[in-house]
């Protein structure tokens, strides 16, 4: 079936379900930033793991890596973010963390990692932007006395 053969009507109601669909879906983003100076700059290429409360543990759900923009995204449209076997539902409380590499200090968030929480309802909360990382490389000056 083309669709240039169904009417219009039909085809603005695919549409506007396609969209009411996608703006209905859960989804966790951030970015990732290296602290240079006064200026954070973003990186492209760090791991980012998301892990969901199931039975009291927080069990691993999702890996991805941030773009050329430093931005990483789970998302239900997107088929990472996937309801658990056990409740069946992405809703829940989830943990964001990255990866940890030598070389580096976490200055954000405090904690290491952001734990929020996706919720059902006209007043849930399905979408969580911002869980941003920043970090600074550690200096290394072999030339430097110690002392």
């Amino acid at each position: 079936m083309k669709y240039s053969k169904l009417p219009r009507i039909m085809l603005l109601t695919i549409a506007v379900i396609g969209l009411m669909s996608v703006a209905s879906a859960c989804e966790i983003c951030g970015s990732k930033y290296e602290q240079v100076g006064d200026k954070q700059v973003p990186v492209a290429g760090w791991t980012i793991h998301l892990q969901k409360m199931v039975d009291n543990e927080f069990v691993p759900v999702a890996t991805t890596t941030t773009n050329e923009f430093g931005q990483y995204c789970f998302s239900e449209a997107d088929g990472n973010l996937l309801p658990d076997s056990k409740t069946k539902s992405v809703f829940g409380t989830y943990r964001v963390y990255e990866e940890v590499r030598d070389g580096w200090a976490q200055l954000s968030p405090a904690a290491g990692y952001y734990e929020i929480t996706l919720s059902a309802g006209s007043e849930g909360v399905k979408v969580v932007q911002n869980l941003d990382f920043v970090n600074k490389r550690n200096v290394y000056c072999p030339d430097k006395p110690s002392g």
